[in-house]
């Protein structure tokens, strides 16, 4: 693999015009890029077979959402009585919401709902108050969570348990997907 670094400015720009995959086989010849987010039509496929792998039985199935690759993948599978709640990384929830919609190919899917409440500022925006939620998250639980996503989404969830917005005796399953690796490079004097 040969990594290529593009500015933010570079890749905003490349990335509204389309043109970044054309500008490097210009210049590295035939390659392979995987989008940001990795979302793509494999995203997809790859998202839409985490619902066939599981062996458990849940009423909501909740995830972050950061391109809408994930969530378009779950809400494709998921039977009639199911219902997928995401959780936005950031405050323009239309973008996610627009982003999914593409992705189901304009199929009209009602069994989806996208939260946007608690992105803490923005993408890869925390404060105080995230960082003291995850680690009581690990001391009661044992599981790690990242503060770009999965965090967000599970402080979230919470607020909705405790504001009692399941009924009774809802199953849910939530998605980790990952990133934790990242807490430690954040510096935690907030």
């Amino acid at each position: 693999m040969e990594l290529y670094y593009i500015d933010r400015l570079n890749y905003n720009r490349y990335k509204n015009n389309n043109q970044l995959p054309v500008d490097i086989e210009c210049s590295v010849g035939k390659c392979f890029i995987i989008p940001e987010g990795g979302c793509n039509d494999l995203g997809l496929k790859g998202c839409e077979e985490i619902i066939p792998e599981l062996d458990v039985l849940f009423n909501y199935i909740c995830a972050p959402v950061g391109t809408g690759c994930t969530a378009a993948g779950l809400i494709k599978q998921l039977n009639n009585n199911q219902i997928f709640l995401g959780f936005c990384a950031f405050s323009k929830s239309y973008e996610q919401e627009n982003s999914i919609k593409y992705l189901l190919k304009d199929i009209d899917f009602d069994n989806w709902n996208l939260f946007a409440d608690n992105y803490f500022g923005g993408f890869a925006k925390v404060n105080s108050i995230l960082f003291k939620f995850i680690d009581q998250f690990k001391l009661e639980y044992g599981v790690e969570l990242d503060l770009i996503y999965t965090g967000k989404m599970l402080y979230s969830l919470f607020q909705l348990i405790e504001k009692d917005f399941f009924p009774k005796n809802t199953i849910l399953l939530i998605i980790h997907t990952g990133g934790i690796q990242g807490v430690k490079s954040f510096n935690r004097l907030i």
